[in-house]
């Protein structure tokens, strides 16, 4: 009898032996599936690096016909930069504390108080505002608003423009010329071009202010449902500099005329025609009037940084000239 009892004891210690193993040997696997998921994940993160890191040489040390940043690298890839598949959310914790009111100009109601304001008003119908306990109509008590930001992208149209032709009936048969008068469209900057105003200013802006270049500016277009090639737009940005050279020298003669100008000068990367950056420095030169009177500022660019430059520029200037401690100005 006492055999039989350890049998079966020892068959349930058996039993507990091998659950006790099972579920060890899930926990496990468990541990391992989750190993599984962090090396995954950091194969990934080491391939978008390594598509970063790529990219970034291709641009460093390949031919570009135009040069960016390395923010302008990163500007897709920012998530994948940032991200950390392995760190944890922090856990939220409560902390209250006494501080001074800020002073900060810049509040959310004055930064946004510039901006055009539409105002819906969401009111219920008559039947709405039954009380659904005693169906008494329910008064009026107080209103609630919230603000969100709206954004309207932007949209090309064509606008045509169509000049009416009149003539003089009664001078014709007498006159050898007949007299004839047309209506007139308004002018634009580039006269025998499409390109409006507008648009002109829209494309010098991303160029020169955002600094998006034109094979980018190319792709913008195409996505607004418009084929602009880049010689287009180059052509475009040549032909208004070409306009504007005349405000140029209008607002040089002017700013030699006052009495204080400073002046500096930076280096600046250029292609030259065959599409390769240039080995030799090139430079851009800033002259800037004070701020007592409207201020002028003008940008000239040069090949070299010989003290040539800022002598032939302000050959008629008889004022007083600061700068920094670059002889060439001397």
């Amino acid at each position: 009898m006492q055999k039989i009892h350890d049998e079966i004891q020892l068959d349930e210690n058996t039993r507990k032996l091998i659950f006790d193993i099972n579920k060890e040997l899930e926990s496990k696997d468990k541990e391992l599936k989750s190993k599984d998921i962090e090396i995954n994940a950091l194969k990934i993160e080491i391939e978008n690096l390594k598509s970063i890191i790529l990219n970034r040489n291709k641009k460093i040390f390949g031919k570009s016909s135009e040069k960016f940043s390395g923010e302008q690298l990163s500007l897709f890839n920012e998530a994948e930069l940032y991200s950390d598949l392995k760190k944890e959310e922090p856990e939220k914790e409560e902390i209250k504390y006494i501080r001074n009111k800020s002073s900060k100009k810049n509040t959310k109601k004055e930064n946004l108080s510039e901006l055009e304001r539409v105002t819906i008003h969401h009111k219920l119908e008559e039947n709405e505002r039954q009380c659904d306990c005693c169906s008494t109509p329910m008064d009026f008590i107080g209103t609630t608003s919230k603000e969100i930001l709206k954004y309207i992208p932007a949209k090309l149209y064509v606008e045509e423009h169509i000049n009416y032709s009149y003539a003089c009936k009664s001078c014709q048969p007498e006159e050898e010329k007949t007299n004839i008068i047309t209506s007139k469209a308004p002018n634009t900057l580039l006269s025998k071009s499409m390109a409006s105003n507008e648009i002109l200013s829209h494309v010098m802006s991303l160029k020169y202010l955002y600094a998006l270049p034109l094979y980018r500016q190319e792709n913008y277009f195409k996505m607004l449902g418009l084929s602009l090639s880049r010689q287009t737009l180059s052509n475009w940005i040549v032909r208004a500099a070409n306009e504007f050279e005349l405000i140029y020298k209008i607002m040089k003669k002017e700013l030699l005329k006052r009495n204080y100008i400073q002046a500096d000068e930076t280096t600046l990367k250029v292609l030259e025609k065959n599409g390769d950056e240039s080995r030799t420095k090139h430079y851009m030169w800033l002259y800037k009037s004070g701020t007592n009177i409207n201020p002028i500022i003008l940008y000239e660019y040069q090949r070299t940084r010989s003290g040539t430059n800022p002598k032939n520029f302000l050959e008629k200037f008889s004022g007083y000239l600061q700068t920094d401690g670059y002889a060439g100005y001397n």
